[in-house]
């Protein structure tokens, strides 16, 4: 059975064209949230991206890449500030999270940055801040989001078996927070589905935007995020199935920011014994936007990076608050990456509503990050093809690094002690997601849009007439029931013994309980065959794939495999050709003495008589394929049988039979034939579902082996 298409997946209506959905990725990641449109171009008839506004002073901002949400306030904050981090909406504002929506942590108390626990749960909480997060989008993006059309939104999840068995409720969970945060902006439907992260930023490094992945390649993804380190690998026959080429570990960037939180408040309480900060909220993003300061936009800047913190109760000599200014610098990262102990969880399984999880405790968050690399090495060592060095017998072709925290250079260095191979870090790592999201979006609209014109071209087009397949099954059922009657014949009047009529019938029914079960696979193979339905569709479905997809039309070549018939159901058509059309009254009633004499019955079953009655059949071929009416019974009896029948009355008597091609057109209706055409249309179907699924650009992934 085919998979799922990943609107079906999420029960999303086609759209009927390009231009009636907007079409949006977000990356709603712990701490980051960025966003997408894919835009279909009528001139170049493609897909393009644009990227969302989400901050307030109406500028895509590359780094850094971190919000906080206020869900009473409804409205984001991007800045390091204090007073834009701390003021109002009485704690509660959360810096983004995820939890595994449908398990027990999911569902605990939400418990804010003073430690209280909130009347909402975790699962509530992040269906509010992706509802504000929508609503700023539609917000701070007016001329791009049509309000008047529906909306499709992918959104990542990590690459783990436990949030691939609960994508569902992640969907709906994310779907209900829009129903409340959107009812006053559009009245148009907005759909949510989920795919992985890393696996969406595979897909756009398949773009050829961003260079493409070539086919033959091993290629890793490592996705770096602050949640989750995810990765995705591509090997020569595409994407592997059953999640042997993707893993999961609940680590990220996120801990960093933790560990210079601890370092600030140890800073304050060596200054300032006992001191607390005037607000308890906020910090960690600040810390974290700080942090992406000191790195820069390619991870090479290294600027000292300060955060101002004002604490309670102190003054300093102007009679004002006292702030306490932590310096991020070269020493307090080193701080940060090697001196303070992480633990590490990885997604083992999934067990109904339970995620079974391992920990792994690290003396430092850099040694937590070769433990997850070693970790993907060892998994996915077997899919790589190239040779490599003592420590790294095999390596992939490549490594391309995603997320925000691939920017950092300890993390570069680590990836190529671990997997042997220098990676590539993609552009605009902090974006790779949701631009992934909205590129795989775009192709899945475009291949749902084009199956459906497709398959109206198969079946309106394509395929020939249900008038040509009944012809074609009722001529095969003939052929087959003609070839067993010869055979019988044959066998009778070659066998060496004497052979009676009864015998004759000993041998046919034989063959005919051996072959002649009409199978309308037969009739329906020829049908198909004899119109060229294989050729004529491949032909179509590259040229399509060619003025869809240029770029890619060199490397790929899709021809239909061949299709089974042995699904179609049989007909059995009762022919029991009368004996006495073949052989005679007389003869054909030889076994009842009174009829022939002694030496008559020898003759009869001698060879020589059987030979003269095998040409007699075969004469009759016409006859018996397709009906007609002989005088035979007369013609094939001796001078004094005659006689016999004169005295009697019965001159001359015609036998009519109606021939094999009736007795099937009786049993193959019109409307049978069109019933057996639509099945041969569903088989199709399902292999153009399959070819439309190889058809986007991201089609080695999913590519089967040719």
């Amino acid at each position: 059975m085919m998979e799922k298409t990943l609107l079906e997946r999420f029960h999303i209506p086609i759209p009927r064209s390009f231009d009636d959905v907007n079409l949006i990725g977000v990356d709603n990641g712990d701490g980051e949230i960025s966003a997408c449109l894919a835009s279909w171009t009528m001139k170049q008839e493609r897909f393009t991206l644009q990227d969302l506004k989400l901050d307030p002073a109406d500028v895509k901002t590359k780094l850094p890449n971190a919000y906080w949400i206020s869900p009473n306030e409804q409205r984001f904050v991007l800045d390091a500030s204090e007073s834009e981090l701390t003021r109002g909406d009485n704690g509660l504002r959360y810096y983004n999270f995820k939890r595994c929506p449908g398990t027990p942590e999911s569902k605990e108390r939400f418990v804010k940055d003073d430690r209280e626990e909130d009347a909402r749960s975790y699962e509530e909480v992040m269906s509010l801040g992706f509802g504000v997060a929508v609503r700023a989008l539609y917000e701070k993006n007016p001329l791009v989001i049509d309000r008047n059309k529906p909306s499709i939104i992918l959104v990542g999840r990590p690459s783990s078996v436990g949030w691939a068995q609960h994508e569902a409720e992640y969907a709906k969970l994310l779907e209900e927070g829009l129903q409340r945060t959107l009812r006053d902006m559009t009245q148009c439907p907005v759909r949510v589905a989920v795919q992985s992260e890393s696996w969406a930023a595979l897909a756009r490094e398949t773009d050829p935007h961003w260079g493409g992945i070539k086919r033959g390649e091993v290629v890793l993804i490592l996705d770096n995020g602050s949640s989750t380190f995810d990765v995705t690998a591509i090997q020569l026959n595409g994407l592997t199935k059953g999640g042997a080429g993707e893993d999961s570990f609940q680590f990220g960037g996120n801990q960093l920011d933790n560990n210079l939180l601890q370092l600030l408040r140890q800073e304050a309480e060596r200054k300032y014994p006992g001191v607390e900060f005037q607000s308890k909220h906020g910090h960690k993003l600040g810390l974290r936007i700080k942090k992406e300061e000191y790195y820069g936009e390619y991870g090479e800047a290294r600027q000292v990076a300060v955060y101002s913190v004002t604490l309670s109760g102190v003054g300093n000599d102007k009679g004002k608050a006292q702030k306490l200014l932590f310096h991020i610098d070269e020493d307090m990262m080193a701080r940060a990456l090697n001196e303070m102990p992480v633990s590490v969880f990885h997604y083992e399984k999934a067990i109904g509503d339970m995620i079974q999880k391992r920990r792994i405790d690290c003396p430092s968050w850099l040694s937590a990050c070769r433990t997850v690399y070693e970790s993907f090495y060892q998994k996915l060592s077997p899919l790589f093809t190239k040779p490599g060095d003592a420590v790294h017998p095999k390596i992939p072709d490549r490594v391309i690094l995603s997320g925000g925290v691939s920017v950092m250079p300890e993390v570069r260095a680590l990836v190529t002690e671990v997997f042997g191979v220098e990676p590539v870090i993609t552009n605009l790592p902090n974006y790779s997601v949701s631009q992934g999201l909205a590129y795989v979006l775009g192709c899945e609209a475009q291949k749902a849009i084009y199956l459906q014109k497709l398959l109206k071209w198969l079946k309106e087009t394509a395929l020939p007439d249900a008038k040509s397949l009944r012809s074609s099954i009722i001529g095969a059922g003939v052929d087959e029931d003609w070839d067993a009657m010869r055979k019988a014949t044959e066998n009778w009047a070659n066998a060496p013994r004497d052979c009676s009529i009864s015998d004759w019938e000993e041998y046919y029914r034989k063959e005919y309980h051996e072959n002649l079960l009409l199978k309308v696979q037969e009739g329906a193979r020829r049908w198909y065959q004899n119109n060229r339905v294989e050729a004529v569709v491949s032909e179509k479905l590259q040229a399509q794939f060619r003025r869809m997809f240029p770029e890619y039309a060199d490397a790929f070549r899709y021809t239909l495999p061949p299709l089974s018939f042995d699904s179609l159901k049989g007909v059995t058509v009762s022919v029991r050709p009368d004996r006495v059309y073949f052989f005679g009254a007389m003869t054909a009633d030889e076994d009842k003495p009174a009829i022939l004499s002694e030496s008559s019955l020898r003759e009869k079953r001698a060879r020589e008589w059987r030979q003269r009655a095998l040409r007699t059949f075969l004469s009759l071929q016409a006859d018996i394929r397709g009906g007609g009416t002989q005088s035979i019974y007369y013609s094939r009896k001796r001078f004094w049988s005659r006689w016999i029948d004169l005295l009697f009355g019965k001159r001359h008597k015609d036998i009519s039979y109606p021939g094999l091609a009736s007795m099937y057109g009786e049993k193959i209706s019109m409307k049978a034939a069109q019933g057996i055409r639509n099945e041969i249309y569903a088989l199709l179907a399902a292999q153009m579902k399959e070819y439309v699924e190889l058809i986007t650009p991201y089609f080695n992934m999913t590519s089967r082996k040719e």
